[in-house]
């Protein structure tokens, strides 16, 4: 009578994070929330690999600003429909100080941004 169990949404949640880890390196990655600016409490997490990988959890929709001012060049970000299993089509990003980052829709999303 607590959790999720197996249904189908746990199975979402798991194959989207088997997406995910199998996107970038995550396990080498640590959470850095620091880097997320105008967060409110619970709406989004961030692991990085400075300069490198990003994947920030937005738990469902909203929007926050992103320092990458450690990041050069041209990046790409590519946003992970956590309950359908679905990346959406990559876009590019250049590296700017702060980057607004607002999923594509209600509901959990991951951003995956690399540079």
């Amino acid at each position: 009578d607590s959790g999720l169990g197996l249904g189908e949404e746990a199975q979402s949640v798991i194959k989207s994070m088997r997406m995910l880890t199998d996107s970038m390196d995550f396990f080498t990655s640590a959470p850095d929330n620091s880097l997320l600016l105008h967060r409110e409490p619970n709406e989004a997490y961030c692991r990085a690999i400075p300069g490198k990988q990003y994947a920030v959890y937005f738990t469902d929709g909203g929007g926050v600003s992103m320092d990458f001012s450690n990041c050069k060049g041209i990046g790409r970000i590519k946003w992970l429909n956590v309950m359908s299993s679905e990346w959406l089509n990559p876009t590019a990003i250049e590296a700017e100080s702060n980057i607004q980052l607002i999923p594509p829709g209600e509901g959990q999303y991951i951003a995956l941004i690399e540079f």
